[in-house]
């Protein structure tokens, strides 16, 4: 299937919203239409969910081996941040999983095929939460977000109190997800930085 045709099909799942390049970022979720607080701007279906405590690896390749070729390719189209050239394809499947799978509480982890296609942002304007008894997933926007603008979400607990340190963001996101966040908290941080200490 051709991105031009995945990016189309994204957007007839959820109106308002568009699929495209985002700038030094690969694939973002972007406003067609202005959003509001509180609105929930996608819902949906987990493709894989491993329960709490099961055997991760063995528990995914078996749910990938029951996908049908489109579900198949449909997953190996996500991003993987831990690629490297000549990787067995069971370890593709792994790292794909690793780079996009979200961590439910109790409820173990949940790869969701839209869903992970939200960059992320230390400054985000939507906020990803569960369903815990159902297998769905959603972004709800924490503030109005104007037509054009990228959805973001934080991959990281910013609540944390060592996450109000960029050093501490960046190791996490990079040892996780292997990139340096550029996002406007970010550069805003690192300005003070160099102004403290030049």
């Amino acid at each position: 299937m051709a991105q031009t045709s995945f990016a189309h099909e994204f957007s007839q799942r959820h109106p308002g919203l568009e699929l495209r390049q985002s700038p030094g970022r690969g694939w973002g979720v972007f406003t067609t239409v202005a959003r509001a607080r509180g609105e929930v701007l996608m819902r949906e279906q987990a493709m894989i969910s491993i329960p709490p405590g099961g055997t991760c690896l063995p528990g995914l390749l078996s749910a990938f081996a029951s996908f049908d070729e489109e579900e198949k390719a449909t997953y190996m189209r996500l991003y993987n941040a831990h690629a490297t050239s000549g990787s067995p394809r069971n370890e593709t499947v792994r790292q794909i999983f690793r780079t996009n799978a979200f961590g439910c509480n109790k409820e173990g982890w949940r790869l969701y095929n839209d869903i992970s296609r939200i960059n992320h942002s230390c400054a985000p304007n939507c906020v990803q939460g569960w369903s815990e008894d159902e297998g769905w997933g959603e972004a709800m926007a924490v503030e109005d977000i104007p037509a054009g603008a990228e959805i973001t979400i934080s991959y990281i607990a910013l609540e944390a109190e060592q996450m109000d340190k960029i050093g501490h963001r960046h190791v996490m996101l990079n040892g996780m997800w292997e990139f340096v966040c550029g996002c406007p908290r970010c550069e805003r941080e690192r300005i003070v930085s160099k102004g403290e200490n030049g």
